[in-house]
């Protein structure tokens, strides 16, 4: 019985077999021919070459604002055009402009000074920004009015310290606690700015909280976190007609004094969560903010190959890699070889060889600037100023970290996920078409022989790496997107990440494969299709 059951079933076994056969076959015959002397041109020589110079302390990081940075974007333009490009931007320039801002407050012209009748108040009636008084928003803002003490400033029906003060277009000094047996009645528009605004105030001092209270000073214009981009045409400086303000202690004191309450015995009451007397102070205040508007520019690299084909030409295959890393300290100096010069190089790379035999559909190359401190540049050409209409990309291939592998004899824990000589992750094939995940693991199957890991392609890995390069402004979008990447390490934004710790044979097998990739996408007869992306991925 089981001779008989086996002689029925080998023939279907065979049949399926062939079948598979065929299926490859067909598959194979279907996607275009990659020209073998293109993938031969694509060398360890002329990467190391790129990667070089953009990974060299000289460049001191391409730190986003620094002027390394704009070097590389100068380098980089210089060897697109040189490969036949013409510029994407206006005008057809090479660069798109971002420009970042961030308001600070001119301490030299901002003022918080005191008018009264008490001469006694006359030696410290001026105060100074930054030491006595600072506003976390810097904005400009003017105003004399009388200072009215509300306490807590608590506006509730059982408690209500606005109750027998009319504080319209005043200025509120108010304290910066409430009492903790209220904590968990009173919401945020019931006590503080909320409710001094909601009465008529215009501008509203916030007390110390203990005497160990320090006004925070005027912030640095180096630090970049203040800085946020600028959309074209957009108003930088802020006016406000409403202001907060943080007081230091000898400002309280000052102010405190003059009806009669030390500072000493207000922390007592804070501290007793006692009531306080409400009072109009004998003074007013005359308060003026300037604010300046700072800038700092950076650029994106874009440049168009056109495609041969009359018609697919209108459509882009989008290869990108972004060229900026992070800002050096010091001596300190953090080249960023991995990260990403080796995606840059890549690309560039990638891009003369697409030059050499152009394909039907044009080539679209944006080097982003400003990854590192948001995926700005990306979000830039997707949200802000697309150089091309973001429905005639058809693909984006983005490179970020793939020059690196780990050896037999690295053991570091930080090292454990790199991947190794004949390793790749691929982030994001699937997430958009299906035909594109097989046109790449095809492809993959016939040129590199690389071992395509999609661990972090889960989406409940909780690297999220799909949502942290700049490939996801274009996914956001519905554009199919491929995520090539080696593995983080251990040299992760150190100053180690250098280029003596490249594996060149790795990264040119891997810059083959996304030529080849490009390559056919850009010479099929009709688009990816789209068959799996969801609103809901966003």
């Amino acid at each position: 019985m089981q001779k008989i059951f086996l002689q029925k079933l080998v023939p279907v076994l065979l049949l399926i077999f062939q079948l598979l056969i065929n299926d490859v076959v067909a598959r194979t015959r279907s996607l275009p021919a990659v020209p073998t002397n293109n993938l031969a041109a694509i060398t360890e020589r002329e990467l190391r070459m790129h990667l070089s110079f953009l990974a060299s302390p000289e460049l001191g990081g391409r730190y986003s604002f620094s002027d390394g940075n704009r070097i590389a974007a100068r380098y980089l333009a210089s060897q697109l055009e040189s490969f036949g490009y013409r510029g994407a931007a206006k005008g057809g320039e090479f660069f798109q402009n971002i420009e970042f801002f961030a308001n600070f407050i001119d301490v030299k012209n901002s003022q918080l000074k005191i008018i009264t009748n008490n001469t006694n108040l006359a030696p410290s009636s001026n105060f100074t920004y930054g030491k006595d008084f600072f506003t976390p928003s810097a904005v400009s803002f003017s105003i004399t009015a009388p200072v009215v003490f509300v306490g807590y400033g608590i506006s509730l029906p059982q408690q209500d310290d606005y109750a027998k003060l009319d504080v319209k277009d005043k200025i509120v000094l108010v304290s910066s606690t409430i009492p903790k047996s209220l904590s968990r009645e009173v919401n945020s528009d019931q006590y503080g700015a909320g409710a001094a605004f909601a009465h008529g105030a215009k501008a509203v001092l916030f007390l110390p909280q203990d005497d160990s209270s320090r006004i925070r000073g005027n912030p640095s214009i180096e630090n970049e976190d203040l800085f946020q981009m600028a959309k074209p045409g957009e108003s930088k400086l802020l006016i406000n007609q409403e202001i907060e303000v943080e007081i230091g202690l000898e400002l309280a004191k000052t102010l405190l004094g003059t009806i009669n309450l030390s500072i000493e015995d207000f922390f007592n009451i804070e501290l007793a969560g006692k009531e306080h007397t409400q009072a109009t102070l004998p003074l007013s205040i005359d308060l003026k903010l300037v604010s300046n508007t700072v800038t700092k520019k950076t650029q994106n690299v874009a440049a168009i190959f056109e495609g041969t084909d009359p018609k697919l030409k209108q459509e882009y295959v989008l290869l990108s890699a972004h060229y900026d890393h992070i800002k050096s300290e010091g001596k300190q100096v953090f080249c960023g070889a991995d990260d990403d010069a080796s995606g840059t190089s890549a690309i560039l790379t990638i891009a003369r060889i697409l030059s050499l035999t152009p394909p039907k559909r044009s080539i679209l190359i944006v080097f982003h600037t400003a990854e590192e401190i948001g995926l700005y540049g990306s979000h830039y050409f997707t949200d802000i100023e697309p150089l091309v209409s973001l429905e005639s990309i058809v693909v984006n291939l983005n490179a970020d970290m793939i020059g690196r592998s780990r050896t037999e004899k690295n053991s570091a824990l930080m090292d454990r996920e790199l991947t190794d000589k004949d390793s790749l992750y691929l982030i994001g094939s699937d997430k958009h078409s299906s035909e594109l995940h097989k046109l790449s693991e095809q492809t993959n199957s016939e040129i590199t022989g690389l071992r395509i890991n999609y661990t972090y392609n889960a989406e409940n890995h909780p690297s999220r790496l799909f949502y942290r390069s700049d490939h996801y402004n274009y996914a956001k979008k519905g554009i199919p997107i491929i995520f090539y990447f080696t593995g983080l390490h251990s040299d992760y934004h150190r100053s180690t990440d250098t280029i003596e710790k490249i594996d060149f044979e790795k990264l040119t097998r891997i810059s083959r494969l996304i030529y080849a990739t490009a390559w056919r996408v850009s010479n099929l007869e009709k688009r990816l299709v789209i068959d799996r992306w969801k609103e809901k991925s966003n």
